[in-house]
């Protein structure tokens, strides 16, 4: 059992544990009678589902008692990767996916949310944000007559975590559907299928995976964010957890085995890295999102176009895998981030998001959040 655990290692760190839930459902009208609090949290209930670096879910919520239309956005300070992500670039795009999951909750209620990213660029390039007080975003809620927007109710209420990927190609008229989602100026997005591009692809992706789980700061702030059971992840409902990847009626002896052995760090690092060399190695389409510079507008801009990205993918009956390693901004992997712009991206182009698509053997997975309430700041 404990070489089927480590099978799955690779894609919680690949993943980040991103993940939708049971509890998520399509989204209805604002009840009749609900309070201006109660209003905005169902629309905060929804959005909490986006995806997010290692499932960190690093947002919070304030909601201004004074004006029922307005709710701001904040980093979590203590839900940030100062190891794995040293300058916060994966946490701002996380919160991009939270603000379009919280735009198009809206615009299927008939609402609009207005977002302002006024003071995004008050946070410094090589600043983790662990220090920021100000507000990521503004976000207004008001009445709209405009379209309901890309939204996916079936995508929403299902989850985003899989084991067992099929190899997918897609269809040129499907890549098309795809690249359309992308209208923004300065933000690229393009799919590799031919053989010669994988080729050069791939063992980027693996080598830099390879280095992240051995190298010690950012292994153990992945092993430290592992959740092994039930009170654990009831104590702290963000992180990595096996719950995602193993079928319900076996998850209670699978968290039972791994809370009285659970597996020693540096090989639970090697048998991740393993397992991440083998789904690479049947992968056969990836997406790559790239960026004119990398401001911090531009990340959250990135993020918003993933989030969508990724909820087209669960729609159509695919899985989208983050393999982003290489675009990580710590020392050690200075290397492989240099050779895999070199590749693939043009000169003054940051590239933003690596990942594959694939099609889910037995079934989407379920996942873990924060509840909406939580996420809310006290006065």
């Amino acid at each position: 059992m404990t070489k089927h655990i480590a099978g799955c290692i690779a894609l919680l760190i690949m993943l980040g544990g991103c993940a939708n839930s049971r509890e998520a459902g399509s989204p209805g009208p604002l009840a009749e009678g609900a309070t201006p609090e109660e209003g905005r949290l169902q629309l905060v209930d929804q959005a909490r589902w986006a995806m997010s670096a290692h499932n960190m879910q690093p947002w919070e919520i304030g909601l201004d008692p004074a004006d029922p239309q307005l709710l701001r956005v904040f980093l979590a300070r203590d839900r940030l990767l100062p190891a794995t992500d040293p300058f916060s670039r994966q946490i701002l795009m996380s919160v991009g996916g939270f603000l379009a999951l919280l735009e198009d909750a809206a615009a299927a209620r008939g609402l609009a949310a207005r977002i302002d990213l006024f003071t995004i660029e008050e946070l410094a390039a090589e600043d983790s944000g662990a220090s920021f007080a100000s507000p990521v975003a503004e976000v207004r809620i008001t009445p709209s007559a405009g379209p309901a927007g890309s939204w996916y109710p079936d995508a929403i209420s299902g989850a985003t975590v899989k084991a067992d990927l099929a190899a997918v190609s897609l269809p040129p008229a499907q890549l098309r559907s795809y690249l359309e989602m992308n209208a923004q100026q300065g933000i690229g997005l393009r799919f590799v299928q031919d053989a010669g591009s994988l080729a050069e692809l791939k063992p980027i992706l693996k080598a830099a995976f390879r280095l992240e789980m051995q190298h010690e700061p950012t292994l153990m702030e992945s092993y430290r964010l592992m959740r092994r059971n039930r009170r654990q992840l009831e104590a702290q409902p963000w992180g990595l957890s096996y719950g995602s990847n193993f079928p319900q009626k076996s998850l209670g002896a699978i968290e039972l085995f791994e809370s009285l052995f659970p597996m020693k760090m540096k090989k639970w690092g090697l048998r991740g890295a393993k397992s991440f060399d083998q789904e690479m190695d049947q992968a056969v389409t990836f997406l790559i999102i790239t960026t004119e510079g990398n401001s911090r507008l531009r990340q959250v801009q990135a993020g918003m176009l993933f989030q969508g990205l990724w909820l087209k993918a669960i729609h159509d009956g695919y899985a989208v895998v983050p393999a982003s390693q290489p675009l990580q901004e710590y020392a050690a992997m200075a290397e492989h981030y240099r050779a895999i712009h070199r590749a693939f991206a043009a000169p003054g182009q940051t590239i933003q998001m690596i990942a594959f698509l694939g099609r889910p053997k037995d079934g989407y997975r379920r996942g873990f959040r924060i509840s909406a309430r939580d996420l809310v700041r006290q006065p």
